[in-house]
């Protein structure tokens, strides 16, 4: 019986090394960094960005919460302002304000730095894919 023991002994032994084969071999295949290819240019299909469009000469305008509404009115006829449209109430109120042509850039930085408004921005318009 003993050569029969051998042999058990020998095939456990050769089972034991081939587990731990297996179990080392695919442990050092998930410690591997993934392998990312990165793309030296933009794909093909990429279209080049551009600067969103918007209204021409109509800002977005909100005044700031304790900011009086005569003043507000003062302001815009100053920037030669017409309100298109108001939009919501209370504390936000959104004036929609169409200023002279050839001149939003100044009537932008000239409201945004006004302390009676607490957002200033051009009417822009986006379009869904």
């Amino acid at each position: 019986m003993e050569p029969y023991l051998l042999l058990v002994q020998a095939l456990r032994s050769a089972l034991f090394l081939a587990l731990i084969f297996a179990f080392t071999a695919q442990n050092a295949a998930l410690c591997e960094e993934p392998k990312v290819k990165i793309p030296t240019r933009p794909p093909a299909s990429a279209k080049p960005s551009r600067a969103p469009a918007f209204v021409e000469d109509v800002l977005l305008v909100m005044p700031q919460r304790d900011a009086d509404a005569k003043e507000v009115t003062e302001i815009f006829k100053d920037i030669h302002g017409e309100v298109l449209e108001t939009i919501g109430e209370g504390e936000l109120t959104c004036y929609v304000i169409k200023v002279e042509k050839g001149k939003l850039l100044e009537c932008e930085h000239k409201l945004a730095k006004d302390k009676h408004f607490s957002a200033v921005q051009r009417d822009y318009v986006f379009q869904a894919n």
